[in-house]
Protein backbone atom coordinates (compact mmCIF):
# COMPACT_ATOMS: atom_id res chain seq x y z
CA UNK A 1 0.00 0.00 0.00
CA UNK A 2 1.49 3.37 -1.04
CA UNK A 3 1.03 6.27 0.99
CA UNK A 4 2.04 9.54 0.15
CA UNK A 5 1.48 12.35 2.64
CA UNK A 6 0.36 15.92 0.52
CA UNK A 7 -0.04 18.36 3.02
CA UNK A 8 4.09 19.30 4.26
CA UNK A 9 4.81 22.08 6.81
CA UNK A 10 5.23 25.79 5.60
CA UNK A 11 8.82 25.39 5.29
CA UNK A 12 9.32 23.00 2.92
CA UNK A 13 6.62 24.83 0.82
CA UNK A 14 8.98 26.87 -1.26
CA UNK A 15 12.49 24.25 -1.55
CA UNK A 16 12.13 23.30 -5.08
CA UNK A 17 11.53 26.96 -6.51
CA UNK A 18 13.54 28.97 -4.52
CA UNK A 19 17.55 28.68 -4.31
CA UNK A 20 17.80 30.76 -1.58
CA UNK A 21 16.60 27.74 0.65
CA UNK A 22 20.10 26.42 0.30
CA UNK A 23 22.09 29.56 0.23
CA UNK A 24 24.15 29.42 3.52
CA UNK A 25 26.34 32.40 2.07
CA UNK A 26 24.54 34.43 5.35
CA UNK A 27 24.85 32.82 8.17
CA UNK A 28 25.15 34.61 11.55
CA UNK A 29 28.60 33.62 11.90
CA UNK A 30 28.15 34.49 15.63
CA UNK A 31 25.77 31.95 16.64
CA UNK A 32 26.32 28.94 14.37
CA UNK A 33 29.58 26.99 12.69
CA UNK A 34 29.52 26.47 9.13
CA UNK A 35 27.68 22.85 9.73
CA UNK A 36 25.29 24.37 11.95
CA UNK A 37 23.93 26.95 10.16
CA UNK A 38 23.18 24.79 6.98
CA UNK A 39 19.94 24.60 5.67
CA UNK A 40 19.86 21.07 5.83
CA UNK A 41 20.67 20.97 9.40
CA UNK A 42 17.99 23.35 10.04
CA UNK A 43 15.26 21.21 8.30
CA UNK A 44 16.33 18.28 10.02
CA UNK A 45 16.19 19.91 13.22
CA UNK A 46 12.43 21.51 12.57
CA UNK A 47 11.14 18.59 10.36
CA UNK A 48 13.00 15.24 10.79
CA UNK A 49 12.32 12.37 8.52
CA UNK A 50 10.01 9.79 9.75
CA UNK A 51 12.42 6.71 10.32
CA UNK A 52 14.29 9.46 12.47
CA UNK A 53 11.14 10.18 14.76
CA UNK A 54 10.77 6.84 15.22
CA UNK A 55 14.26 5.92 16.18
CA UNK A 56 14.45 8.99 18.56
CA UNK A 57 10.91 8.16 20.02
CA UNK A 58 12.08 4.62 20.61
CA UNK A 59 15.34 6.10 22.46
CA UNK A 60 12.88 8.21 24.59
CA UNK A 61 11.02 4.89 25.36
CA UNK A 62 14.20 2.79 26.29
CA UNK A 63 16.32 5.29 28.13
CA UNK A 64 14.04 7.34 29.99
CA UNK A 65 13.27 4.79 33.16
CA UNK A 66 10.87 6.33 35.22
CA UNK A 67 9.00 7.41 31.84
CA UNK A 68 5.27 6.14 33.29
CA UNK A 69 1.14 6.36 33.10
CA UNK A 70 0.05 8.49 30.26
CA UNK A 71 2.93 10.07 29.76
CA UNK A 72 4.41 6.85 28.47
CA UNK A 73 1.56 6.80 26.59
CA UNK A 74 1.70 9.82 24.59
CA UNK A 75 5.24 8.98 23.62
CA UNK A 76 4.52 5.31 22.57
CA UNK A 77 1.12 6.98 21.07
CA UNK A 78 3.25 9.28 18.66
CA UNK A 79 5.56 5.70 18.07
CA UNK A 80 2.49 4.13 16.73
CA UNK A 81 1.08 6.66 14.79
CA UNK A 82 4.51 6.64 12.72
CA UNK A 83 4.51 3.58 12.58
CA UNK A 84 1.05 2.56 11.21
CA UNK A 85 -0.05 1.58 8.04
CA UNK A 86 -2.84 4.01 6.65
CA UNK A 87 -5.78 3.20 5.28
CA UNK A 88 -9.22 5.29 4.65
CA UNK A 89 -10.84 3.56 7.38
CA UNK A 90 -8.53 4.36 9.94
CA UNK A 91 -8.46 7.77 9.49
CA UNK A 92 -9.60 9.74 13.09
CA UNK A 93 -10.72 12.44 14.35
CA UNK A 94 -8.53 15.49 15.87
CA UNK A 95 -9.39 14.98 19.36
CA UNK A 96 -8.28 11.32 18.80
CA UNK A 97 -4.81 12.37 18.06
CA UNK A 98 -2.14 11.79 20.87
CA UNK A 99 -1.65 15.64 20.90
CA UNK A 100 -3.67 18.19 19.45
CA UNK A 101 -3.14 21.98 18.66
CA UNK A 102 -5.32 24.83 20.70
CA UNK A 103 -5.68 28.26 18.89
CA UNK A 104 -7.05 31.28 20.09
CA UNK A 105 -7.49 33.27 16.86
CA UNK A 106 -9.61 35.98 18.13
CA UNK A 107 -11.18 36.83 21.34
CA UNK A 108 -14.17 35.21 21.54
CA UNK A 109 -12.82 31.96 19.09
CA UNK A 110 -10.47 29.17 20.81
CA UNK A 111 -10.56 25.61 19.75
CA UNK A 112 -9.14 22.79 18.66
CA UNK A 113 -7.67 23.44 15.07
CA UNK A 114 -7.08 20.89 12.49
CA UNK A 115 -5.81 21.75 9.20
CA UNK A 116 -7.24 20.66 5.86
CA UNK A 117 -5.13 18.81 3.63
CA UNK A 118 -4.61 15.14 1.42
CA UNK A 119 -2.88 11.88 1.07
CA UNK A 120 -3.03 9.88 -1.60
CA UNK A 121 -3.75 6.17 -0.21
CA UNK A 122 -3.60 3.59 -3.61
CA UNK A 123 -3.42 6.06 -5.89
CA UNK A 124 -6.12 7.63 -4.72
CA UNK A 125 -6.32 11.14 -3.09
CA UNK A 126 -9.12 11.60 0.13
CA UNK A 127 -8.74 14.24 2.74
CA UNK A 128 -6.38 13.87 5.86
CA UNK A 129 -9.22 14.22 8.22
CA UNK A 130 -12.40 12.33 9.75
CA UNK A 131 -14.40 14.94 9.77
CA UNK A 132 -14.52 15.46 6.41
CA UNK A 133 -15.88 12.53 5.68
CA UNK A 134 -18.42 13.72 9.59
CA UNK A 135 -19.39 16.87 7.09
CA UNK A 136 -20.10 15.30 4.23
CA UNK A 137 -22.24 12.78 4.66
CA UNK A 138 -24.62 15.41 6.08
CA UNK A 139 -24.42 17.30 2.96
CA UNK A 140 -22.77 20.40 5.55
CA UNK A 141 -20.35 21.54 2.91
CA UNK A 142 -23.48 22.74 1.04
CA UNK A 143 -24.06 25.32 3.12
CA UNK A 144 -21.09 26.93 2.97
CA UNK A 145 -21.01 29.88 0.08
CA UNK A 146 -18.31 32.11 1.42
CA UNK A 147 -14.64 31.88 1.84
CA UNK A 148 -13.08 32.89 4.68
CA UNK A 149 -16.14 32.70 7.22
CA UNK A 150 -15.70 30.13 10.29
CA UNK A 151 -19.01 28.23 9.43
CA UNK A 152 -20.56 26.08 12.66
CA UNK A 153 -22.43 23.15 12.12
CA UNK A 154 -24.54 22.02 15.87
CA UNK A 155 -26.62 19.52 14.06
CA UNK A 156 -23.49 17.62 12.34
CA UNK A 157 -21.79 17.74 15.80
CA UNK A 158 -24.86 16.48 18.31
CA UNK A 159 -25.10 13.88 15.96
CA UNK A 160 -21.53 12.76 15.93
CA UNK A 161 -21.39 12.38 19.78
CA UNK A 162 -25.31 11.72 20.54
CA UNK A 163 -25.60 15.10 22.35
CA UNK A 164 -22.89 14.22 24.74
CA UNK A 165 -19.58 15.79 24.04
CA UNK A 166 -16.80 14.68 25.23
CA UNK A 167 -14.45 16.39 27.58
CA UNK A 168 -10.90 16.93 27.14
CA UNK A 169 -7.72 17.84 29.03
CA UNK A 170 -5.79 21.10 27.94
CA UNK A 171 -2.65 22.07 29.28
CA UNK A 172 -1.76 26.45 29.01
CA UNK A 173 1.87 27.54 30.07
CA UNK A 174 1.12 27.38 34.30
CA UNK A 175 -1.27 24.50 34.28
CA UNK A 176 -4.01 21.26 33.19
CA UNK A 177 -7.57 21.46 33.41
CA UNK A 178 -10.38 19.55 31.56
CA UNK A 179 -13.61 21.37 29.50
CA UNK A 180 -16.28 19.74 27.38
CA UNK A 181 -15.68 20.85 23.37
CA UNK A 182 -18.90 22.87 22.19
CA UNK A 183 -19.07 22.34 19.00
CA UNK A 184 -17.33 21.55 15.66
CA UNK A 185 -17.09 24.59 12.87
CA UNK A 186 -15.19 24.77 9.54
CA UNK A 187 -13.11 27.45 7.62
CA UNK A 188 -12.51 27.47 3.85
CA UNK A 189 -9.82 29.73 2.78
CA UNK A 190 -7.62 30.44 0.32
CA UNK A 191 -4.39 29.93 2.08
CA UNK A 192 -5.40 28.21 5.21
CA UNK A 193 -8.32 25.70 5.65
CA UNK A 194 -9.14 24.08 9.24
CA UNK A 195 -11.55 22.13 11.20
CA UNK A 196 -12.21 23.25 14.56
CA UNK A 197 -13.40 21.96 18.29
CA UNK A 198 -14.93 24.82 19.62
CA UNK A 199 -13.97 24.52 23.43
CA UNK A 200 -17.26 25.31 26.12
CA UNK A 201 -14.83 26.85 29.22
CA UNK A 202 -16.00 28.76 32.19
CA UNK A 203 -14.78 32.13 32.91
CA UNK A 204 -11.83 31.84 34.76
CA UNK A 205 -10.59 28.60 32.12
CA UNK A 206 -11.35 31.86 29.30
CA UNK A 207 -8.37 33.19 30.97
CA UNK A 208 -5.66 30.41 30.60
CA UNK A 209 -2.79 30.84 27.64
CA UNK A 210 -4.16 27.63 26.37
CA UNK A 211 -1.78 25.66 24.15
CA UNK A 212 -2.63 22.38 23.44
CA UNK A 213 -5.02 18.96 24.52
CA UNK A 214 -5.24 15.67 24.69
CA UNK A 215 -7.49 12.67 26.01
CA UNK A 216 -4.14 11.85 28.40
CA UNK A 217 -4.07 12.82 31.42
CA UNK A 218 -0.52 14.00 31.14
CA UNK A 219 2.11 15.30 34.27
CA UNK A 220 4.21 17.98 33.40
CA UNK A 221 6.86 20.12 34.89
CA UNK A 222 5.94 23.29 34.56
CA UNK A 223 8.23 26.36 33.77
CA UNK A 224 10.57 27.54 31.14
CA UNK A 225 13.56 26.01 30.39
CA UNK A 226 16.28 28.77 29.29
CA UNK A 227 19.22 26.56 27.73
CA UNK A 228 16.60 24.55 25.57
CA UNK A 229 15.15 28.45 24.36
CA UNK A 230 18.66 29.48 23.86
CA UNK A 231 19.62 26.30 21.77
CA UNK A 232 16.51 26.77 19.09
CA UNK A 233 17.42 30.59 18.52
CA UNK A 234 20.81 29.65 17.57
CA UNK A 235 19.45 26.72 15.27
CA UNK A 236 17.80 29.15 13.24
CA UNK A 237 18.71 30.54 10.05
CA UNK A 238 16.12 32.96 8.05
CA UNK A 239 17.82 32.56 4.95
CA UNK A 240 16.61 28.92 4.50
CA UNK A 241 12.51 30.31 4.55
CA UNK A 242 10.73 33.08 1.98
CA UNK A 243 7.67 33.13 4.67
CA UNK A 244 7.75 34.33 8.05
CA UNK A 245 8.73 31.66 10.26
CA UNK A 246 8.27 31.88 14.28
CA UNK A 247 10.97 29.39 15.27
CA UNK A 248 13.08 31.44 17.13
CA UNK A 249 10.11 32.68 18.85
CA UNK A 250 9.44 29.20 20.55
CA UNK A 251 9.82 28.92 24.47
CA UNK A 252 9.60 25.98 26.50
CA UNK A 253 6.53 25.92 29.26
CA UNK A 254 6.80 22.13 30.37
CA UNK A 255 9.05 19.13 30.44
CA UNK A 256 7.63 15.89 30.18
CA UNK A 257 7.89 14.52 33.78
CA UNK A 258 9.68 10.75 33.70
CA UNK A 259 12.30 11.80 31.16
CA UNK A 260 15.32 14.21 30.93
CA UNK A 261 15.13 15.86 27.48
CA UNK A 262 11.69 16.19 26.47
CA UNK A 263 9.88 19.72 26.14
CA UNK A 264 7.06 21.75 25.39
CA UNK A 265 7.08 24.62 23.45
CA UNK A 266 5.56 27.36 21.79
CA UNK A 267 5.69 30.40 19.35
CA UNK A 268 2.58 32.53 20.32
CA UNK A 269 1.21 35.97 21.85
CA UNK A 270 -1.66 36.17 24.53
CA UNK A 271 -4.28 36.64 24.77
CA UNK A 272 -4.87 36.58 21.90
CA UNK A 273 -2.10 36.61 18.71
CA UNK A 274 -2.02 39.59 16.91
CA UNK A 275 1.93 39.63 16.73
CA UNK A 276 2.85 36.71 15.14
CA UNK A 277 2.58 35.31 11.28
CA UNK A 278 3.08 31.41 11.73
CA UNK A 279 2.31 30.75 15.47
CA UNK A 280 3.15 27.40 16.62
CA UNK A 281 2.85 24.35 19.28
CA UNK A 282 5.52 21.87 19.61
CA UNK A 283 7.00 18.96 21.39
CA UNK A 284 10.63 18.56 21.32
CA UNK A 285 13.96 16.48 21.99
CA UNK A 286 17.40 17.83 23.41
CA UNK A 287 19.70 15.21 21.73
CA UNK A 288 23.07 13.75 23.36
CA UNK A 289 24.92 15.91 20.53
CA UNK A 290 22.40 19.14 22.08
CA UNK A 291 20.85 19.35 19.00
CA UNK A 292 17.02 20.77 19.50
CA UNK A 293 14.92 18.11 17.49
CA UNK A 294 11.01 18.27 16.80
CA UNK A 295 9.18 15.23 17.58
CA UNK A 296 5.34 16.61 17.59
CA UNK A 297 4.39 20.03 16.10
CA UNK A 298 1.18 22.10 14.67
CA UNK A 299 2.12 25.65 13.03
CA UNK A 300 -0.37 28.47 11.19
CA UNK A 301 0.30 29.64 8.22
CA UNK A 302 -1.65 32.91 9.29
CA UNK A 303 0.67 35.22 6.77
CA UNK A 304 -0.54 33.34 3.38
CA UNK A 305 2.67 33.65 2.23
CA UNK A 306 2.52 29.87 1.57
CA UNK A 307 0.37 29.92 -1.23
CA UNK A 308 0.95 33.20 -2.71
Amino acid sequence: MRIIQVSLPLLFTTIISCTSDTDTSKKNESTLTKSEGSCETLWANMAPEKTLKIGLLKEVLSENKELAGDNKKLMQGLLDKLEATIDAADLIMAIDEPLFPIYRLKKNQIGIIRKAGSIEIDGEFIDNAKEHEILQENFAYQSIDSMGVLVNFPEEFSELFNDNPPSINYYSISRKSRCKLKSLSFLDDQCLTYYQYDLNLTDAQNKDSILFGSKLSLDLDFGSFPEIDKALKSQYTGNCMDCPSNYPDQKTFANLKGTTNVYFTFADSFPVNTKLAAPSRSLVMKKKDGKIITLWSSELDLSGCGCN
